[in-house]
């Protein structure tokens, strides 16, 4: 049968030696990991003497090939592994790869069934969160995927010190009671936070991440709906307090339709009296008459007095309720008029808070004639005249004017006198 030397050269001397360099790194390879993850000791002696027998073939290929390569006498072991058939060596790298094989199977199954450190860490990489463990001297031992990520973003460079890392953010980021909220320049939103650890007699410090983006957003919004219902109910209270004086100013005006019925009847009672003196009561006439002058001369120096306030009155019960009253042009020197638009600056103002959220109403005078328009949403349908408005159209048809509401395409009220 052919010697390993006579062999040198052909087809099958350099699949022989293809075949060693793969069993030896192959053998090699499974030594470091048995070596480094499991601790079957069964399965790293085999690896170990599989990596020996790997080795010897090797270096009998190489050591012959070198010694034919210059001629030289190997020696009498050399020649006599020189003469062994090739055959053999073709059968010790078949034993070897068999023995490689069931180190790989085993590898996999013990790989299967126990927790190695490639299997935590494919864990902690598949965090939804970011993670990082460290010593008390800040030296990372352990960080995933997310929290590099982060570490880049924030910081410009890998995380290599975790107290310097939490320095940082303590920084840039918002104190939210002992976390720290950050957010990265795509807007994402980060709450870290750090924990002291202990496990086997040491002491670690572990820092996270937890995306936050989407609850933020929703406190955010919440924040801002709290601060608009906020002003709407203080808006409402003061049209409330409004709705209340309005309540009196038609009190008011009924009480003195009630008066202009009553100093009717007194002056139908003197008449009568000059006409027919002979059936009526001079006395009932003259006490009654006198008591009417009385009040009629002191609702004159109360008008009077009031004139001049109405309108301011109007425009501070319009502020009250956040609505700022803008006039364009001058009030005519009507006391009708000056009556009439101060009670619809009124209602309009609390119409445009509690129907349109608007804060501006504005009033364009002109002679005897004003027009009422607001900065609020546009009305989706037609206004039905009810409550205020109707009992304003009342007032204003009652003196002989004339009131227009249009809906569309925007609110407006025209009052002409």
């Amino acid at each position: 049968m052919t010697g390993l030397s006579q062999a040198a050269g052909t087809s099958w001397w350099y699949i022989l030696a293809v075949a060693a360099v793969v069993l030896i790194t192959g053998a090699f390879s499974v030594m470091i990991w048995d070596i480094r993850y499991s601790k079957n000791r069964k399965l790293m002696l085999a690896a170990v003497l599989n990596l020996v027998l790997a080795f010897i073939i090797f270096y009998i290929l190489a050591f012959l090939s070198l010694q034919l390569y210059y001629n030289r006498d190997s020696g009498t072991i050399w020649d006599a592994a020189s003469k062994l058939p090739w055959i053999v060596y073709a059968v010790l790298e078949a034993v070897s790869f068999v023995i490689l094989l069931l180190c790989i199977r085993e590898s996999i199954r013990y790989r299967r069934s126990h927790i190695t450190h490639g299997v935590i860490r494919e864990t902690v990489n598949m965090f939804p969160e970011g993670l990082a463990v460290s010593a008390n001297d800040g030296t990372v031992l352990l960080s995933n995927l997310i929290m590099n990520r982060l570490s880049r973003e924030l910081t410009g460079g890998h995380l290599s010190d975790a107290g310097l890392f939490w320095e940082k953010m303590k920084e840039i980021g918002e104190d939210q009671s002992g976390r720290i909220l950050v957010s990265t320049s795509n807007g994402e939103m980060w709450l870290l936070s750090r924990e002291q650890l202990s496990a086997d007699g040491s002491d670690y410090v572990q820092l996270t991440a937890a995306d936050v983006t989407e609850r933020y957003q929703i406190i955010k919004e919440l924040k801002e709906k709290n601060a608009h219902l906020q002003d709407i109910q203080r808006r409402m209270k003061a049209v409330t307090e409004l709705s209340g004086d309005m309540f009196v100013a038609q009190e008011s005006a009924a009480a003195r339709a009630a008066l202009h019925n009553q100093l009717g009847q007194v002056l139908l009672m003197g008449k009568y009296f000059l006409e027919h003196p002979e059936s009526a009561d001079a006395n009932m006439v003259y006490v009654t008459t006198t008591q009417m002058n009385s009040f009629l001369l002191g609702e004159a120096e109360k008008s009077e007095e009031d004139r001049g306030n109405v309108m301011k009155e109007a425009e501070a019960a319009a502020q009250r309720i956040g609505v700022r009253v803008q006039m364009e042009g001058s009030v005519p020197d009507n006391d009708k008029f000056k009556r009439l638009l101060a009670y619809a600056v009124k209602e309009c103002a609390a119409n445009a808070v509690k129907h349109a959220d608007g804060t501006e109403l504005t009033v364009v005078l002109s002679e005897n004639t004003a027009v009422l328009t607001n900065n609020g949403r546009p009305p989706k349908h037609t206004i039905e005249e009810s409550g205020g408005l109707l009992a304003l159209r009342k007032e204003v048809e009652a003196v002989g004017g004339k009131m227009i509401v249009d809906s569309l395409p925007r609110f407006r009220l025209t009052i002409h006198i």
